[in-house]
Order: C-alpha cells, then structure tokens, then sequence
C-alpha cells in the first residue's frame, strides 16, 4: 500500500513540474514576440511607414497579458529590452519604459474582437495623404485589396493620444482589418504580428498604385471596380477565407444578433403605430 502522504507529495510535484512547464512554454512565446515585434518595427522604420518614434504595435502575449512598444523611443533602434508588458488595463507589469501613448486604441481593439492577436499602428504617408485630401477608397479598385485587406474604412478625425482614438475605432474594428485613422495614420489587425504587417504594407501599396493611376489621369480620380465585380470577388474570398462581407446581418457579434424576423416585425410594430393596417 502506498503511504497517503507520498501520494500528495508526488502530486504537488507533479503540479510542480507543469507549472514551470506552462511557465517555460509562457516565456518561450514572449521572447519569441519579442524578436518578431524589433524585426517588424525595424521593417516598418526602414519602409518609410514611421519616422523616428512615430506608431506603436502590440501583441496578445496571454489572457490580459500584451507586449507593447515604448513610448518616445527610436522605432528604427528598438531593442528587444526596450519592449514593455501591461495587463488589459494597460497597467505596466513588466519594463524599464512607459507603454505607447495610443495604449487605449490597442486595447479597444482587442476588447472589441477575441480574434485580434496584434495591433500595428503606423503613418505611412500615401494612404495618409488620402485621408488628408479627403478622398475615400472605401469601394474597392484593386481586386488584392479584396483578398489581403477586405474594405478600407475611414475613421473619423480624433485628437491623438486621447480617448477619442479608441471611440473613433470602436465601430468599425467589429468587422475591418484595415482602418485609415484620418489624418494620422493606420491601424491594422491580425492573428500575428506579420499578418498585421502584411496589411499595413498591402494599405500602402494599394494607395501607391491609387496615387499613380490619379496622376496618370491628370489629377481625375480614378473609378471603383463595377458592383457585380466586387460581389464575386466578396464570394471567392468568402469561399478562400471563410470571411465574409462587412454590413451582411450574420457578421455581426452573437450580442448583435439581428434576425429577419425581428426586423419584420420591428416594421409591423411602426406600420401599426402608424395607422397603416
């Protein structure tokens, strides 16, 4: 028979051992993002999408638990100590500076889609210059933009660094990965820090081809692609990548939920107030 307080003991080492398992595994996945999050900052500085310590990025490290670039330092000589840890109130657990002062529009994004791993916030100037001219690109001129990029959204102007960020975004980040923040930059969204940086640099690109094609035109904007065309493309990506069309009833979050038959009856409910029987 073995004695009972072997038992616990063995158990309590057993314990023991998966949580420095967890933990290793934990450490091994931050210094991992570590890595990934200097090469991409460095990547975004030397493409001309930032200047000096312009944008931020973050990534989902675990539950309430992110990795955030710093605020007022060099994006192109980041070092991998330079990064900071916050829980989800953006408190600091963990670093020798204060997180990014767009902090709140970060963790607005991650609140609002469980899906959202990481954030990169950039300045890249075309798309910016859009903006700026007030000149929308939300219907879709290059079929890639489909593919990689969904709808461009505008987001209305707001203060930088104040609440007004993240409300700006709010609304829109339910259903887009690639928001133009007007006048002051881009935000882009994915399962991985490279993902959201595939997006950045495709937004930038799509504007580049965009700016071209006006200038060609002698300064004339250029046309949409026709609707019938935008709807086929919206079905092959929907088929590609199971992701479909922003606005459609059924992409709205379960909490959101609007059935057809409410909304018949909400319109039976305003026909009778009405007196039209």
């Amino acid at each position: 028979m073995i004695p009972r307080n072997f038992v616990q003991k063995d158990h309590l080492n057993l314990i023991g051992e998966f949580n420095n398992m967890s933990f290793r595994n934990f450490k091994a996945k931050e210094n991992k993002l570590r890595k990934t999050m200097i090469q991409i900052a460095k990547l975004t500085y030397s493409k001309g999408m930032i200047a000096a310590s312009d944008g931020n990025m973050s990534a989902k490290i675990a539950e309430n638990r992110y990795l955030v670039t710093p605020s007022g330092l060099f994006k192109g000589f980041l070092e991998e100590d330079d990064l900071v840890v916050i829980d989800q109130l953006g408190d600091v657990i963990e670093g020798n500076h204060g997180p990014s002062s767009e902090l709140m529009m970060h963790l607005k994004a991650y609140e609002m889609r469980s899906d959202i791993e990481a954030v990169v916030h950039a300045h890249p100037p075309v798309i910016t210059a859009f903006s700026v001219a007030g000149i929308d690109l939300t219907e879709a001129i290059l079929p890639e933009t489909i593919f990689i990029l969904g709808e461009i959204k505008f987001a209305q102007y707001s203060t930088p660094t104040t609440e007004d960020v993240p409300n700006a975004i709010e609304s829109l980040i339910r259903q887009h990965d690639a928001l133009v923040l007007t006048r002051h930059g881009s935000l882009t969204v994915g399962k991985t820090l490279e993902e959201a940086y595939q997006k950045l640099e495709s937004l930038e690109h799509t504007a580049k081809i965009i700016s071209e094609a006006v200038k060609l035109r002698g300064g004339k904007m250029v046309a949409p692609l026709p609707s019938n065309e935008i709807d086929k493309l919206w079905e092959i990506n929907e088929k590609l990548t199971g992701k479909k069309r922003p606005g459609k009833i059924d992409d709205f979050p379960n909490d959101q939920q609007i059935s057809h038959e409410l909304i018949a009856k909400t319109v039976m409910d305003v026909l009778k107030e009405m007196n039209f029987q």
